[in-house]
């Protein structure tokens, strides 16, 4: 069986006689509507500071071609197998991540001109670290912004 997906423009829609919830759904038909909302916004303050300091702590240095350095490599975690055994080496690996996140974060925030105190990084931390099986964990950061935001932000991460 193949099921079919296609986006609606306005004459598909015409055609296929889609309601305003812009949902058709044949036997082997799905048609979805792609829009934005009436009222799209842009991110902003603390939270795109929290985005930006993930985004960074998930980058492999080398991934960017502007800046070979840049980057706290987290993702390269998924390349770990994770058990109470290696807990010491792992904690290890993701403070240096966090660390060199940090740097990142707090180095490209003065090459923008970053004033606002609710995008600017004060700290990050790793919280916890937990091993949910031998391919996955769970490890919370703590992020804190000049202004004195903080969030507590929970990552799955699983090895490949």
């Amino acid at each position: 069986m193949t099921i079919d997906i296609e986006f609606l423009t306005p004459k598909v829609k015409a055609d296929a006689g889609v309601n305003d919830d812009g949902m058709y759904i044949s036997e082997n038909s799905y048609f979805i509507e792609a829009g934005m909302g009436n009222n799209p916004r842009k991110i902003t303050k603390y939270t795109l500071l929290v985005q930006k300091w993930l985004s960074t702590f998930m980058t492999n240095p080398g991934s960017d071609i502007t800046d070979l350095d840049y980057g706290g490599g987290g993702i390269q975690l998924m390349d770990e197998s994770f058990s109470e055994e290696n807990l010491g080496d792992l904690r290890n690996k993701l403070n240096i991540a966090v660390s060199k996140t940090n740097k990142d974060i707090s180095t490209s925030q003065l090459e923008e001109g970053i004033e606002d105190p609710d995008e600017m990084l004060d700290s990050a931390r790793l919280s916890k670290l937990n091993i949910v099986s031998a391919d996955a964990i769970e490890v919370e950061f703590v992020i804190v912004s000049m202004s004195g935001n903080t969030s507590s932000v929970m990552v799955p991460i699983m090895s490949a």
